[in-house]
């Protein structure tokens, strides 16, 4: 399942307003990667746009897809079944969730977020 589209933009205020026209409305603020917003509309409740401020090293644009894993047993087979090597599980204090990384072979960034489970 599709957890969220990330976005790098130049000016991440001016974007979450258009957005915002469109029906979405900010359900985050962080300080990640300078500045991002995490929206959300009531019509797709589930799936987020982060809109993330560009730095020199990052090209404008979307940025990666990142799908929701339901289990760190599913993780461990995805991350065991590609011919790609990912990027250990890390944790993102700004969200809160664990995540890993996947560049294939068109250098593209796909991601793969943890679900939380109750502790």
């Amino acid at each position: 399942m599709l957890d969220h589209l990330e976005f790098i933009v130049s000016d991440p205020e001016k974007t979450v307003e258009l957005l915002k026209h469109f029906g979405y409305e900010v359900i985050r603020h962080t300080e990640h990667q300078g500045g991002a917003y995490e929206l959300t509309c009531k019509e797709q409740p589930t799936l987020i746009l982060e809109i993330v401020r560009k730095r020199p090293q990052d090209k404008l644009g979307m940025n990666h897809p990142a799908f929701l894993i339901p289990s760190k047993e599913e993780y461990e087979r995805i991350r065991e079944s590609v011919s790609y090597d990912p990027t250990e599980l890390h944790y993102v204090s700004g969200s809160g969730r664990y995540v890993s990384n996947i560049y294939d072979e068109n250098e593209i960034k796909w991601q793969m977020i943890l679900a939380r489970t109750e502790e």
